[in-house]
């Protein structure tokens, strides 16, 4: 009765996944296991891969526009596009980092 309760108690219940995703006495998976770091990382860039592809339709139609009506700027379409394919990743990866 009681014994096997205080048995059970002192058992660990974590499973080995477990064991190697915390490291826990030092255990090793035999497979790889990620990081918490990674699985962070990931799930950043991943979502913030997502709102760029999800952003380039109306970019896309905005630039199309532009060169149907002609340009009203200063500025050539290669610098657009370049300043879009820097600045834009830039931002959505900070707002990333930033809603954490």
């Amino acid at each position: 009765g009681g014994l096997d309760e205080d048995s059970a108690m002192k058992e660990s219940t974590v499973r080995p996944f477990g064991k190697a995703f915390h490291r826990v006495d030092g255990f090793k998976a035999p497979y790889f296991v990620y990081r918490e770091w990674m699985i962070i990382a990931y799930h950043h860039i991943w979502h913030a891969m997502c709102a760029m592809w999800h952003a380039v339709p109306i970019i896309a139609s905005l630039q199309l526009t532009r060169l149907y009506l002609g340009d009203f700027s200063m500025c050539r379409g290669s610098d657009i596009t370049v300043c879009f394919l820097i600045i834009f990743p830039c931002i959505f990866l900070a707002n990333q980092i930033l809603s954490l």
